[in-house]
């Protein structure tokens, strides 16, 4: 239903959709009001914007009769892509890619920017890093980056984040106490 509001602004800005809710809220908001129905109403053919919310509400109902299923946001559709920066478009990227669930919008705190032309708001862009900083205790910090601690395909962590990152889960962030696997240390050439 939503995908079929978001047409409402599309001749107004040369688009197929135009996602501000806003936008929406106001338009749908004007009938009956002392400005007079949205002007996009009226451009698309009807009297009213309820009667083209009713009409969106008609279409989306006839998909889901016709067989269509209502996809869970973030479980069955809005599915965040990992693709791989070098392998990504080869044979070998069935290896390198991940695809997690993920929910948010453009609009929330977990972010989860989407394409409406994607039959299933396909998850374009996201949170990279995340932190929660606790000033009063910085040992009480958490943080998180997708994917995992590798770049390296092959390697465990390559991958080893990405599932508390769909979730929305975090890792502590230790300064004092941490266990850690090796260590590199880089220095200056002489010279």
């Amino acid at each position: 239903w939503y995908k079929q509001l978001c047409k409402l602004g599309g001749a107004e800005t040369n688009s197929t959709y135009w996602t501000n809710g806003g936008f929406l809220l106001a338009a749908l908001t004007s009938d009956g009001t002392p400005r007079g129905t949205d002007h996009a109403c009226k451009h698309l053919g009807h009297k009213t914007c309820m009667a083209f919310a009713a009409k969106a509400m008609d279409e989306a109902g006839k998909l889901v009769a016709g067989g269509a299923t209502p996809d869970a946001w973030g479980v069955d559709t809005h599915l965040a892509t990992f693709k791989h920066q070098v392998l990504g478009k080869s044979p070998l990227a069935c290896l390198a890619d991940r695809t997690t669930q993920h929910g948010g919008d453009r609009g929330t705190i977990n972010v989860g920017h989407y394409s409406m032309s994607s039959d299933k708001f396909a998850q374009g862009a996201g949170p990279s890093y995340r932190g929660i900083y606790d000033l009063a205790d910085l040992e009480q910090s958490l943080f998180l980056n997708p994917l995992g601690q590798s770049g390296n395909i092959l390697a465990p962590g390559y991958d080893n984040l990405l599932e508390a990152w769909s979730q929305g889960t975090y890792l502590p962030m230790q300064a004092n106490g941490y266990v850690t696997a090796s260590t590199q240390t880089m220095s200056p050439a002489s010279a």
